[in-house]
């Protein structure tokens, strides 16, 4: 149980560092077409658009929570993230029932701070898992799911857009992403529900509020 729930915390860690580490330093994201003008819009087109805003944006807020099960075992928490260019603070509440935990970075380190006031340190997010978890999970590809596009430069393995010229359903790095809703905040279609599955381990993501931070 205890290497399930630091799995689920590292996952999240993963989601905020490789986010960090791809942020746009000076580009901003390219108008976004009105109402009116989206109706004209092949569903192709519209998810180019939708797709060139999102690779852009870099200064958000999120609230909701993540929930990962393994078999008969499982973890969720509530969670508070806040991204700012290359920087990040991300707040776990009552995860597992173990009060909070913290977690801070840049590209270059992150760290993780348990309930209990023991202190993790690591230079990715990745080595960060190994040592907390015990596990070696490539989850790259998270920090781009979490916003509703494929990770970049990598292979595709599948993907349906909707009519709205959102994905519906995306297969990248032996995950399959199932996006079962959208929220708009500030006229950005974000996805407010995610099932992650990946062999055996699967994760649930509900995004209860959402917030765009670049006119702030």
């Amino acid at each position: 149980m205890k290497k399930l729930q630091n799995l689920l915390i590292c996952f999240s860690c993963v989601v905020v560092l490789v986010l960090s580490g791809c942020a746009s330093k000076s580009a901003k994201p390219p108008a976004l077409p009105t109402e009116k003008s989206a109706q004209k819009m092949s569903p192709e087109k519209l998810w180019e658009t939708h797709l060139r805003y999102l690779q852009k944006m870099q200064n958000w807020q999120m609230e909701g929570r993540i929930a990962a099960t393994q078999g008969q075992e499982g973890g969720n928490a509530s969670f508070v993230w806040r991204q700012m260019g290359e920087s990040y603070q991300i707040k776990f509440f009552g995860p597992f029932g173990a009060g909070s935990v913290s977690v801070n970075g840049s590209p270059k380190q992150v760290s993780l701070k348990e309930s209990d006031g023991k202190v993790h340190h690591a230079q990715t997010a990745e080595e960060l898992m190994k040592k907390v978890a015990g596990w070696h999970v490539p989850l790259t590809g998270i920090r781009y799911w979490m916003l509703g596009i494929p990770t970049p430069k990598t292979k595709v393995q599948a993907q349906h857009i909707n009519a709205k010229g959102h994905l519906n359903q995306l297969q990248q790095l032996n995950w399959i992403i199932d996006f079962s809703d959208y929220q708009n905040n500030h006229s950005v279609p974000i996805p407010s529900k995610l099932h992650m599955e990946n062999g055996p381990l699967k994760v649930k993501i509900i995004v209860k509020s959402w917030k765009d931070l670049s006119a702030g």
